[in-house]
């Protein structure tokens, strides 16, 4: 997330120049709904992503007069590993509270919040990630690439909620 992000920050100093000098160059960065939906548990996780989508526009509005194209590919859940990771990471966390907040909230609590985690209908129809392929495929190869792309179903639905 944040070392992510202070990569593309610092590094673009570096490759902008090398960028601008060749007609038709592309940047073309993975965001997340999460960019524009807070999600509970993933207040890093979505602070980052909200980070990124803006330093991904920002960008996009400094480029312009170089014709610098730059894309942000918004995808939602996706058959991934990281929906396995974030899992782990609930149990992972748990495992490092003292016995004094394990005892207040009870194992209940913890098992309460990992089944609604694993059942959520979102992540029961996640989406093919090859969804996100074509959407990179899509920006790197047209002439004339979108500013934004939302794959799949989810990521369309989100954005509609908060309009």
């Amino acid at each position: 997330g944040c070392k992510l992000l202070w990569t593309c920050c610092n590094d673009k100093e570096v490759f902008l120049p090398l960028l601008i000098a060749k007609r038709d160059s592309r940047v073309v960065n993975i965001c997340s709904v999460a960019g524009y939906l807070a999600l509970p548990s993933g207040s890093a996780y979505c602070a980052s992503k909200y980070a990124f989508e803006s330093f991904s526009d920002c960008l996009r509005r400094e480029m312009l007069p170089w014709g610098l194209r730059v894309s942000i590919i918004e995808p939602g859940y996706m058959r991934t590993s990281i929906l396995e990771v974030s899992l782990k990471s609930l149990e992972d966390s748990w495992n490092q509270l003292s016995d004094g907040v394990k005892e207040r909230w009870g194992e209940d609590f913890l098992r309460a919040t990992f089944n609604t985690r694993k059942n959520s209908p979102l992540r029961k129809h996640a989406e093919d990630p090859m969804k996100v392929v074509r959407a990179l495929q899509h920006a790197v190869m047209n002439t004339v690439p979108r500013i934004r792309y939302r794959p799949g179903w989810q990521a369309n639905l989100f954005f509609l909620s908060i309009i």
